[in-house]
């Protein structure tokens, strides 16, 4: 399908039950594992997909005022993303599209959408995240949408597992 067509039909839609909640689990199972697998252990990748993406933990993170969204595609589940408010900046936590969706412009409408509700909350300055630095394809993404490196941190998981990333801001005008 041609990028234009993919935007056409393309939606972001609120997690707001346990089938949303389970969908974004399923599509974790499915983009996780083969993302990071050339520079995260497999073991750490299974625990990181069932702790942190497992629909209690999503309906928890909820409850705590965190935000979920699916994508679709005319209907059809091709990824999702987490937004966590902080008291000055929107922490964008989880965005993963599936591989046949990647590279066609939709993460530049992904980013708008995250820009737009930022905006909703004056006292938000800007976003930020943290990307991997063992993935270059999405730092150079976050650099190519006005994202700078800020610093670099090590982040440890209870399963015992580290691993190093850039924490990444995007000032809001």
């Amino acid at each position: 399908m041609e990028a234009a067509n993919l935007k056409d039909g393309f939606e972001i839609d609120p997690a707001s039950n346990i089938e949303d909640y389970h969908s974004i689990y399923q599509l974790a199972e499915d983009i996780i594992p083969g993302f990071y697998a050339d520079h995260i252990d497999a073991a750490h990748l299974q625990f990181f997909v069932q702790r942190f993406h497992a629909p209690s933990e999503i309906e928890a993170q909820i409850a705590e005022g965190n935000l979920y969204f699916l994508f679709k595609i005319n209907g059809f589940n091709i990824g999702y993303m987490a937004l966590y408010p902080r008291s000055e900046y929107l922490h964008i936590s989880k965005l993963y599209l599936l591989d046949a969706y990647r590279s066609a412009g939709l993460g530049k409408i992904i980013l708008d959408h995250i820009e737009q509700i930022a905006r909703l909350n004056p006292a938000y300055n800007r976003l930020e995240l943290l990307v991997s630095i063992g993935n270059p394809r999405g730092i150079a993404f976050y650099l190519s949408n006005g994202f700078e490196k800020k610093e670099y941190v090590l982040s440890r998981y209870e399963s015992g597992y580290a691993y190093e990333d850039f924490r990444m801001v995007k000032l809001l005008k």
